[in-house]
């Protein structure tokens, strides 16, 4: 279905529409994160969102009052984990509800967040394997699932709906810059695995247990400036997200965590202690 609107002439997207346009690479609480500036990667400082209440442009939406939105996201991921610690049972829930805690007649710029979305997810920011057809694509006529999600989605926007002619899909990023290639000396298909540039400038990029320990060095670093190795995987077994971190498997100087393509990969305490000293010594984090 089409989720782009006219607003006093200028096309818009509602915020409740951003994980379907994006192909979910901007899940609810990835959308809230950057709104609220406190991602390090994917914040939206150049996007602003406004609210439409009764055919009138409100705001900008201040990056403090999705602070709330996070706490809600953060609260139903709390609750999900304690339902159950495998994903593929709490996903469809944590898809329906997680979209509905965005809230409603909240919009961006179509324009703005295109010129975004190109800058944070490109081929030079992130780099994967198996890179399929489409997927640098913003696609504005997504199908929205499971079905009921669709009047949500369009929630506040009911007049616009009816007054704005069908959007074709755009391609963000040229295809041939998606070529990747494929590692050498393998007789398989190499495992899929997401990777976030450090600086956004190519080299060495993050992997999916790197970007939550960063993310979350705050947290992590509350009770000590400068927590070991050992104290950091405890973290991230007791605290990190679970679709990144599967519960049940207890080796204490190992941690299993998962891609984003649902592959899973073992994190040893060795690791975890060399990124923390290049780390420190490149002031990604206090030495």
């Amino acid at each position: 279905m089409n989720v782009v609107v006219l607003i006093n002439g200028r096309e818009a997207i509602p915020v409740r529409a951003i994980p379907f346009v994006t192909g979910r690479w901007m899940s609810p609480d990835v959308v809230a994160r950057s709104f609220a500036l406190t991602d390090h990667w994917r914040d939206m400082k150049e996007v602003s969102a406004y609210q439409l209440l009764g055919d009138v442009i409100h705001g900008p939406v201040l990056p403090k009052e999705w602070d709330v939105v996070e706490d809600l996201l953060q609260a139903l991921e709390k609750r999900l984990k304690s339902l159950s610690d495998d994903r593929t049972e709490t996903r469809p829930t944590w898809i329906t509800e997680s979209t509905l805690l965005l809230p409603a007649a909240v919009f961006v710029w179509k324009d703005q967040f295109e010129q975004y979305f190109r800058a944070e997810y490109s081929p030079q920011r992130f780099h994967w394997i198996d890179e399929r057809p489409g997927d640098r694509e913003l696609n504005f006529s997504p199908m929205i699932m499971p079905p009921e999600l669709r009047s949500a989605v369009m929630e506040g926007f009911e007049s616009q709906v009816e007054n704005t002619p069908p959007t074709d899909t755009v391609p963000q990023v040229p295809e041939e810059a998606r070529e990747q290639a494929a590692p050498s000396g393998t007789s398989e298909k190499a495992a899929p695995e997401v990777t976030l540039d450090d600086d956004g400038q190519g080299g060495k990029g993050l992997v999916a247990w790197q970007a939550v320990m960063l993310e979350n060095w705050p947290k992590i670093a509350e009770h000590d400036k400068k927590p070991p190795a050992r104290a950091v995987m405890k973290w991230l077994r007791e605290n990190g997200p679970h679709d990144t971190f599967p519960k049940g498997q207890n080796n204490r100087d190992s941690l299993p965590w998962r891609d984003t393509y649902g592959q899973l990969h073992t994190l040893t305490l060795r690791r975890i202690g060399t990124v923390l000293s290049e780390w420190r010594k490149t002031g990604k984090i206090p030495a």
